[in-house]
């Protein structure tokens, strides 16, 4: 929504803004009661999550959507998709990706930790019963 504003000098109807978020999907069939599902998300929580933000205005009256200002991290991060070309399906399915396997290694390195105490344990516990009331080597 924010670049098709930004592309359509800062101002679009609601209807304009709907219309093409389903061009986008691709799904020129959809149908009525999803449409207007769509524009009503996006009348309760999108626009009013960027109004807070003070990325965008809304009037309620003329349905118009107004740019006011784009931050600098929202600028980055859009800009980075639009250079390397990278849809928002690979980028979210690569950041799902990355985070699957940070868990998997946070969970190795738990398990290998445990090992490792279980074992520390395991030697200690042997040690005191080979030398019980002798001296340790040294």
């Amino acid at each position: 929504m924010i670049e098709h504003l930004r592309s359509n000098n800062g101002s679009l109807t609601l209807d304009v803004i709907v219309d093409h978020l389903i061009e986008i999907e691709k799904d020129l069939s959809i149908a009525k009661n999803l449409r207007r599902s769509i524009k009503i998300s996006i009348v309760q929580t999108h626009i009013p999550m960027l109004e807070r933000t003070g990325i965008v205005t809304f009037n309620n009256h003329t349905n118009e959507v107004r740019l006011i200002k784009i931050p600098d991290d929202v600028n980055v991060h859009m800009n980075l998709l639009h250079r390397a070309d990278i849809s928002y399906e690979t980028y979210y399915i690569v950041i799902s990706l990355i985070g699957i396997a940070g868990t998997i290694v946070s969970q190795w390195f738990a398990i290998t930790a445990l090992i490792g105490i279980c074992f520390g344990a395991i030697v200690q516990k042997r040690g005191k019963l080979l030398f019980k009331g002798r001296k340790l080597p040294v």
